[in-house]
């Protein structure tokens, strides 16, 4: 009887489990939907503050998935609080890493100059310390390489690097965020007719995405000068 009683214990708690896990991952991908695809970033803030959110996801996890949200609100006073925190928090390499790269981003977007360089030295240190997905680590730390250079050392010196990156990948947002930053470093370097030529090549991909609008504008009017204030 007791075997039984142990056996039906085991089966209950197999159940939670996979019941748990399959209301944690559908709440997940209903959030990842409400901030990607239906840009509704303030709902997502406060979902996340929700009771489901604090029962699915730990206070880290919700820290972490805040981050992409401030940055489309450029709360940099949030997002300090944010890093500051995580900073001292335990964290997987792989998750330390993609930290770093979003410091580097919010920091250079920010003006935060020495710390953005900061954050990309931390990049630099940990890539040899990774022996799986080498090439996926090595990619994030040269897109945050290419930010310093455009955002912090106002260098327009990888242009040439950035078009051939966008017109080797096949995905179109990916493909329009490095056009874009192409056309950032054409900029730099005075380059006016090929600044044009490649933000047109971005709006040509991102124009479904929360950029193409201000990209358009951008065109529209000519204002090129403006493309240095959009962080993609």
């Amino acid at each position: 009887m007791n075997w039984q009683y142990f056996i039906l214990g085991c089966i209950g708690c197999l159940i939670i489990y996979f019941v748990y896990g399959y209301f944690s991952k559908r709440h997940y991908f209903q959030m990842l939907s409400l901030f990607y695809r239906e840009n509704k970033t303030d709902e997502f803030l406060e979902r996340l503050n929700s009771l489901p959110s604090k029962i699915f996801f730990t206070y880290k996890v919700r820290q972490l998935m805040r981050i992409d949200a401030y940055m489309a609100k450029k709360d940099y006073e949030a997002l300090n609080e944010i890093f500051a925190y995580l900073d001292k928090t335990g964290l997987r390499p792989g998750d330390r890493y993609t930290v770093l790269q979003k410091e580097v981003i919010a920091y250079a977007d920010n003006g935060q100059n020495e710390q953005a360089v900061k954050a990309l030295q931390s990049m630099e240190e940990m890539l040899p310390k990774f022996k799986k997905d080498v090439e996926h680590y090595r990619s994030m730390y040269d897109e945050s390489k290419y930010i310093v250079a455009i955002k912090v050392q106002k260098d327009g010196q990888y242009a040439e690097d950035l078009v051939k990156i966008a017109r080797e990948t096949q995905m179109p947002v990916v493909k329009g965020m490095y056009f874009f930053k192409a056309s950032q470093s054409y900029y730099l370097r005075g380059d006016m007719k090929m600044c044009k030529n490649r933000l047109s090549d971005a709006y040509d991909n991102l124009k479904e995405t929360v950029y193409g609008e201000q990209i358009k504008m951008i065109i529209d009017n000519g204002e090129l000068s403006k493309i240095m204030d959009i962080a993609i």
